[in-house]
């Protein structure tokens, strides 16, 4: 999923109180400044790519699980 502009905000959710999700994959590509990218995987073997474009975003993130991979690129 790609966002182009400025204040976007996205949120996922993978498991969490409804139990867990095993092998999802997010990935993401915000361009612009002030962008907002929040999620949370729970199970084992998710994978998440963030990229996100120019100035004051951020990407708060966390994996609960085993084998979680996750990468965030901030240019």
């Amino acid at each position: 999923v790609s966002q182009d502009g400025d204040f976007n905000m996205v949120r996922l959710t993978i498991g969490g109180r409804s139990g867990t999700g095993d092998r999802n994959l997010f990935a993401f590509e915000q361009d612009g400044s002030g962008n907002t990218i929040a999620g949370r995987q729970d199970g084992n073997g998710n994978e998440a790519a963030i990229r996100q474009v120019s100035s004051g975003n951020s990407a708060f993130f966390f994996q609960v699980g085993g084998m979680n991979v996750i990468a965030v690129r901030q240019i």
